[in-house]
């Protein structure tokens, strides 16, 4: 069991941390869904907080709109989704410059 809220229609965007549509299956070989992913890297890359408080963020907001905290991301989760996401604009085709 995923700690993925339901996907729920008909939602404003800003309902929950991330759009509803994001709040589904988790990827192919992945346990979280997409939508939690994008929360704890939003949290880390666009605020001033840390992995540790990103994840106890999240917690707390589970904790408070579910009921549930079980099955939540960890701190090294966060970490390892954020080495991917750096290396893959390390790795990706570069836009050509018109200098």
């Amino acid at each position: 069991m995923t700690a993925c809220p339901p996907n729920t229609e008909g939602e404003s965007e800003t309902s929950i941390i991330v759009a509803p549509d994001r709040w589904g299956e988790a990827p192919r070989r992945h346990h979280y869904c997409v939508g939690l992913m994008m929360a704890l890297m939003t949290l880390v890359l666009s605020e001033p907080i840390s992995l540790r408080g990103a994840s106890y963020a999240l917690q707390l907001i589970f904790q408070l709109l579910f009921g549930d905290q079980a099955g939540l991301p960890r701190a090294n989760t966060g970490r390892l989704w954020i080495q991917r996401l750096g290396l893959y604009e390390l790795i990706r085709p570069k836009e050509k410059a018109n200098d």
